[in-house]
């Protein structure tokens, strides 16, 4: 582009800019009003870019009337809530902005304040930031233990740390971190890792996520095109699940399964295993029996023994399905389309029963 074609690009950029601001509604109170000289610094912004950047940091305490029972925070892109003994709220607010130098970089930022609203029983909380510019805006909250904590954090790249409450609800787009919480944790994630670790009464929707929980008590998860692993859960443990990879190391309560495709793994399961999926490969590894039922469709599924467990073992594939029991000395029965084992493993009573529909059933020796 010549210097005659820009200088022409740059005239009908600055007719379009005056047009729209004498024709704009007259500004908001604290809102800057329209002039030759914001419409130049607004045009030397645009031109030369926000070079410099600048943050204020403000700490305060709420406080916090009797008849509250939660904390709802939303409009905030990086959230850490801490549960602790005290009475009021005590917060950090931690703002990032960006401007033509560091004087407005600064300025810009202090633009931005933490908004309280108190609602019946609920104090509510956000981030009150101006819509022109660019703010990154990071809270840290401490909570006193007993209040239920509510938390909105879906903007792209969000992050969220809790840890010490005793409810925790989010829902939440990004990476999010959760340790001890003593009642519940519920809600949604989704496009990004979530880690649970410690904690009571999970109920969660998850879709394109990375889990990881660890110890928890109480669990129960539907869960969508993504990773799953689940460590030490003890407890009724649930899952629903499409199209997700499953691992589960040593469940110590039962364990229940429904859903389709994806993958499911589970390792030295502590109670009663129940499977109900379609065209999941399923992997179970026993080091000592437990009942289990086991139903899949089209994909592979493996029973890996360990440390001689003692079952009554009865599997049958259909639909042309095979069943492959070497390791136990034992020839399956095939009828038409049907194939069968019924076989007492190491003289043990606890069923174990495999269904499987044009899939193959493996009964091996875990390496």
């Amino acid at each position: 582009m010549g210097k005659r074609e820009l200088l022409i690009v740059t005239a009908f950029v600055v007719v379009g800019v005056v047009a729209y601001q004498l024709g704009a509604e007259p500004p908001a109170e604290g809102r800057r009003q329209f002039s030759l000289a914001t419409l130049m610094d607004h045009f030397r912004e645009e031109t030369t870019g926000r070079r410099a950047s600048a943050t204020v940091t403000t700490e305060g305490a709420i406080p916090l009337p009797s008849t509250v029972t939660e904390a709802r925070i939303s409009s905030v892109a990086r959230v850490t809530v801490r549960g602790e003994v005290r009475d009021d709220i005590g917060y950090t607010l931690s703002v990032e902005a960006n401007g033509p130098d560091e004087g407005a970089a600064r300025q810009n930022a202090a633009r931005t304040t933490l908004s309280q609203d108190e609602i019946g029983t609920v104090l509510a909380l956000r981030a009150n930031a101006p819509r022109d510019g660019r703010q990154v805006v990071s809270l840290t909250v401490r909570v006193p233990v007993k209040l239920r904590v509510r938390i909105e954090a879906t903007q792209g790249g969000a992050t969220l740390e809790a840890a010490g409450l005793s409810d925790l609800q989010f829902d939440a787009t990004g990476d999010v971190r959760v340790a001890g919480i003593t009642g519940s944790v519920t809600g949604t994630h989704r496009n990004g890792t979530v880690t649970i670790a410690d904690s009571v009464g999970i109920e969660l929707s998850l879709q394109n996520s990375e889990a990881a929980f660890d110890r928890t008590r109480g669990t129960k998860v539907t869960t969508r095109n993504g990773h799953c692993r689940i460590t030490g859960a003890t407890g009724p443990l649930e899952i629903t699940t499409q199209n997700d990879e499953i691992v589960l190391m040593q469940p110590a309560g039962p364990v229940r399964i429904t859903g389709s495709g994806g993958s499911l793994a589970i390792e030295n399961p502590g109670d009663a295993v129940h499977v109900d999926t379609r065209r999941t490969s399923v992997d179970v590894k026993l080091a000592r029996a437990v009942p289990l039922t086991i139903l899949t469709t089209d994909e592979p599924l493996r029973l890996l023994l360990s440390e001689r467990p003692s079952f009554q073992l009865d599997a049958i594939t259909t639909d042309g399905g095979t069943i492959s029991a070497e390791s136990l000395g034992v020839v399956p029965e095939r009828i038409n389309e049907e194939t069968r084992v019924r076989h007492t493993v190491n003289s043990g009573f606890i069923p174990v029963a495999l269904r499987n529909r044009r899939g193959t059933i493996v009964i091996s020796e875990a390496k």
